[in-house]
């Protein structure tokens, strides 16, 4: 089975209010403040209409994007799920979009 992989970059991975704290915390011992972004892998059993695409996007407040060769991105140990991917996945196939074999959420750096 061929594999068919979708990745949409989202928002800011965290709450304005800690990205403040962070900013406040970090000049006192002298580090830059990295910012990190959301970012999603999608695995499809077969590829998406635009339209189911769009959906996807919208449910997830991202846009489909091309990974960043200069990103580093944070994911999940192989062989694992994490909780927040099965949750996603049902509210993600309740939604119609039942060719979605799986979802993460990545942090990009």
């Amino acid at each position: 089975m061929k594999a068919e992989l979708l990745f949409f970059a989202g928002g800011p991975a965290a709450s304005e209010r800690r990205r403040q704290q962070l900013r406040d915390q970090l000049p006192e011992i002298g580090a830059p403040y990295p910012t990190a972004h959301s970012a999603y892998l999608i695995d499809l059993e077969h590829p998406l209409t635009d339209a189911a695409q769009e959906r996807l996007g919208t449910l997830l407040n991202a846009t489909a994007a091309t990974p960043s060769a200069l990103a580093r991105y944070v994911v999940p140990r192989p062989g694992t799920r994490s909780p927040w991917s099965s949750k996603a996945l049902d509210l993600i196939h309740n939604a119609g979009l039942t060719s979605v074999r799986r979802i993460e959420l990545l942090e990009a750096w």
